[in-house]
């Protein structure tokens, strides 16, 4: 049995006794759902479309090819795929068969790929054989002798090479005279066991391995459906990474209600477009970065979208004017979202909630979770003022697999630390200001860099902006705003300054050097990879000799 590191008998029980918690996981609402509505649409990638009975009988398919494969009770596998139906199927079939499947974003290469299946000691990997011109099996290939437990390389898809397991063999096994949940190799698996690792995307190190159960992301699927009131007549569109935090509540979301799934293959704006006409999508899952791109793009009058009731983003910050302009433009209502992989959601907005607090909050936490705010002391802070954001309920996950040290740092005192600065009005809303690390001491006043990078995208010629950290021998550190201009337009240091004035801002928030840049450096397509921009400004002020 996979334990969680961080859960006890005790939390188990109080959890699901006071109904947080369920047994029930993703593969036995795909089994519900075979019943009910065999010929229900329930997932479309591409051309692959997959009705709820096909996709419950791939399911346990996969699920006996795995165990005959020989993969064992608790044994990794790592999961490297673009997204696709078996992104979603091979986990559920994992928890029919007790196995744990660990993610790895497609975009990782020879050394991330490699730390993962080291640390988690992975018995297999699934893999595409070449996707947007690169060769997985060949960097698996490269590695894989670094790896001595790898002892399968299956690959997805119509072609593969020699010495690779066809996933292909595997989904069509046969399962004539097998029944296959009393099947004698199959172990299944508890919903408060590890039955998931997600991976990070390893921007200061190699990746983390957050352990995932089924219980706690369940219970924030229920959150998410209740209050985006999601149905079984809704068609979902995952426009984002499947193996992102961000969509991992509709892995037992979308079964839950019955919705069908509709997985963008890739993320270019006019695709994701088509999609929402031809799907006939009702709600959306992105991020900022891909929403903003869809609502600006060229192709947007020209698409009937007046299926599309609500945009669930979530994953860098939406400055309020986009947010404004995406509901007006796509016709339906954003609705925040906010959490981490380590944690699941923390808070989400409504349906039905104030407008205001939709574009300018991330929400509100569900009944259970505990949300509070602490200053450098651990000490909870007067309310209406900001703080670190710290969580702890039924909706975390259950700790870093094989990683001790990095449990202690982010559990203290038995609180998760987010990272985040926030503050919480009176109506129990939650407002992010920044990032802790991203907070800027310009001699012993504090500056958010979220807070000015609102005010910067305001401003008519400005697309998108970051600010970050400029060390200075006088004030300790100055702000340094990165801003990415509308196609055509010029922008001076001092129209900047004079727009800050104009809004009234406190003198030494302004930022006091401005760069200019044609698109901001991402990770994961998500959020912007500020330490790109800050060694770039370090490289800048060496080159000027300021430093």
């Amino acid at each position: 049995m996979a334990k969680p590191v961080r859960y006890t008998q005790e939390m188990v029980r109080e959890y699901m006794g006071n109904g947080y918690w369920e047994a029930t996981l993703a593969c036995d609402y795909w089994d519900r759902n075979a019943e009910l509505y065999p010929e229900g649409e329930a997932i479309a990638v591409g051309e692959a479309r997959l009705t709820w009975a096909e996709g419950k009988r791939l399911i346990d398919r996969m699920a006996l090819g795995l165990v005959e494969l020989g993969i064992q009770r608790d044994q990794i596998v790592a999961l490297q795929l673009p997204n696709c139906a078996e992104l979603f199927l091979l986990r559920a079939a994992g928890e029919r068969a007790g196995i744990i499947f660990a993610s790895i974003m497609p975009t990782m290469r020879h050394a991330e790929v490699k730390a993962v299946l080291a640390h988690t000691e992975a018995a297999a990997i699934v893999i595409p054989w070449q996707h947007h011109g690169f060769d997985y099996f060949e960097m698996v290939q490269e590695i894989r002798y670094d790896v001595p437990s790898l002892k399968h390389i299956i690959v997805q898809g119509g072609r593969v090479p020699p010495d690779a397991v066809p996933l292909w063999n595997i989904r069509e096994q046969s399962l004539e005279d097998k029944d296959t949940p009393d099947h004698p190799e199959m172990a299944g698996m508890s919903s408060t066991e590890t039955c998931f690792i997600l991976t990070t995307t390893g921007t200061t190190g190699p990746p983390k391995c957050i352990e995932v159960a089924a219980a706690p992301r369940q219970f924030t699927s229920r959150v998410v459906n209740k209050r985006h009131r999601i149905a079984w007549d809704d068609v979902i569109g995952v426009f984002c990474p499947g193996f992102s935090g961000l969509a991992e509540d509709f892995y037992c979301g979308a079964p839950m209600a019955g919705a069908k799934l509709v997985m963008g293959e890739d993320f270019a704006p006019e695709e994701l477009l088509r999609l929402i006409e031809k799907e006939r999508v009702t709600a959306i899952v992105t991020v900022p970065t891909i929403l903003v791109r869809m609502f600006s793009h060229p192709d947007l009058d020209r698409r009937d979208l007046s299926s599309l009731r609500s945009v669930r983003y979530s994953g860098a910050p939406l400055p309020y004017k986009q947010g404004l302009e995406a509901e007006e433009k796509l016709g339906c209502r954003l609705i925040p979202h906010y959490g981490a992989n380590d944690v699941a959601m923390v808070t989400t907005g409504a349906w039905d909630d104030p407008r205001e607090a939709r574009l300018r909050s991330v929400g509100r936490p569900a009944d259970g979770l505990e949300v509070k705010l602490f200053d450098d002391s651990e000490q909870e802070v007067p309310p209406g003022e900001v703080g670190e954001v710290v969580v702890r309920g039924p909706h975390c996950m259950p700790g870093y697999h094989k990683e001790p040290d990095a449990l202690a740092e982010a559990w203290r005192g038995g609180w998760f630390h987010m990272g985040d600065l926030g503050r919480i009005d009176g109506d129990g809303f939650l407002y992010i200001v920044g990032r802790k690390k991203d907070m800027i001491l310009r001699g012993g006043q504090n500056i958010f860099a979220a807070e000015i990078e609102e005010i910067l995208t305001q401003h008519p010629k400005v697309t998108g902006a970051a600010v970050v950290r400029m060390p200075d021998p006088v004030m300790g550190e100055r702000a340094c705003a990165y801003v990415v201009l509308v196609a055509g337009e010029e922008f001076l240091f001092e129209e900047m300054a004079a727009f800050f004035r104009g809004k009234k801002v406190a003198s030494f928030k302004i930022p006091e050097r401005l760069e200019l840049i044609s698109e901001l450096p991402l990770v994961s397509a998500q959020k912007v990879a500020k330490k790109v921009l800050e060694d770039d400004l370090l490289n800048k002020l060496r080159e000027e000799d300021k430093l």
